[in-house]
């Protein structure tokens, strides 16, 4: 099979696209041809782009592609008009709308938004009602705060400020932390991820601000390749899986082979190999749909046992609040899991009823 990449190896996002591609191509193996491209930034320009190089000239039997929902209005079209298959594979920060399905299209998410919302919810009920947000003025600062405009609208969550940084050179990231500073913050919202989340956490733990206040954020926040020794704040982070053999699996090859430890997006490679591998031993036509093809689909992954799901997301595990706390011989900082968070109905209800609005902040895709 020749399978096409839309992966961005470069720019801002710190092995995103190099851990997801060698994921893919250590557990599919090197009996098919993969076809790379860099979409930098991943705006929906530069995926299309891409993606038109891969389909028309790459002439690639399907797509796999680390893209984001905003990206989906862009590339949709091609994908229906060549019945080209796509998997997408991504963080999850927008829940998934009917607007973005399509037979030739699997998703395949780490579900941040859904994880961010769950979170803010623990942290209404448990931390208090008054918190900040400290977010990014890129593709997934919007939909991360709408996470938690979406929880606090449900669970009587009262927003003090929120501090959109990173919009140009000139833009001060201690500024925004001394504004959030100023407020009676429960708590403060960060959605950061790649060379921000280190930025953020290297000024925390440098700064005498916001000492001591309990941190909600993405679990980008807290991987092995971001976290700073020294933050003194509680940080908590809700996921969707688990540590399991396989992930211990997973995580040995990344600490063999590329010498760190497993990513997020790792993840993501491994369970595209897997449904790929599933669609092969079904002998699948590269032309035919493939979400019919996969209705039987399980896949043990490093998250748990998964399902192919085709109700958008009303997804049938639990969510895990982890704190980020030192490890008991004080040499190194662990996620510890602290609870299980069992969604409601009508948080279903919620998240499927989504509307993408919150006054004084547009999505930068909208107006760039």
């Amino acid at each position: 099979m020749k399978i096409g990449i839309l992966s961005p190896n470069s720019g801002f996002y710190p092995y995103i696209g190099i851990d997801l591609f060698q994921s893919i191509k250590h557990f599919l193996g090197t009996d098919h041809q993969y076809v790379v491209k860099d979409t930098h930034l991943a705006t929906p320009k530069e995926n299309q782009q891409a993606l038109k190089e891969l389909i028309l000239f790459e002439n690639v039997d399907m797509v796999v592609g680390f893209v984001g929902y905003k990206s989906l209005t862009a590339i949709k079209p091609l994908i229906q008009q060549t019945k080209t298959p796509m998997i997408i594979c991504n963080s999850g920060d927008h829940p998934l709308l009917k607007a973005d399905v399509s037979p030739y299209i699997v998703h395949c998410s780490l579900d941040m938004f859904n994880s961010i919302y769950f979170a803010c919810k623990w942290a209404f009920k448990n931390i208090g009602e008054h918190y900040s947000r400290l977010s990014s003025f890129f593709e997934a600062g919007f939909p991360l705060a709408m996470a938690t405009e979406t929880a606090a609208r449900q669970y009587s969550g009262k927003v003090n400020i929120t501090e959109t940084s990173h919009r140009n050179k000139a833009d001060q990231l201690e500024e925004h932390i001394a504004n959030v500073q100023k407020e009676n913050n429960d708590f403060v919202f960060m959605g950061y991820h790649g060379f921000e989340a280190i930025e953020v956490l290297q000024n925390l733990a440098n700064a005498k601000v916001l000492k001591g206040i309990p941190l909600i954020c993405s679990p980008f926040l807290t991987q092995p390749e971001v976290i700073q020794p020294n933050v003194a704040n509680p940080i908590y982070s809700v996921k969707t899986w688990e540590d399991n053999t396989i992930h211990e699996q997973l995580n040995t090859f990344f600490n063999s082979e590329l010498r760190r430890d497993l990513s997020l997006s790792g993840i993501l490679g491994y369970e595209v190999a897997m449904i790929i591998k599933y669609c092969i031993a079904k002998e699948w036509d590269y032309n035919d749909e493939i979400t019919p093809l996969l209705s039987d689909l399980e896949i043990e992954s490093p998250r748990g046992h998964l399902q192919f799901n085709s109700e958008l997301n009303n997804f049938n595990y639990h969510y895990y609040l982890f704190e980020l706390k030192k490890s008991e011989d004080g040499d190194g900082i662990i996620n510890k899991q602290i609870d299980t968070i069992v969604p409601d109905k009508s948080d279903w209800e919620i998240l499927n009823n989504f509307k993408e609005e919150m006054s004084g902040w547009q999505n930068t895709y909208l107006c760039n």
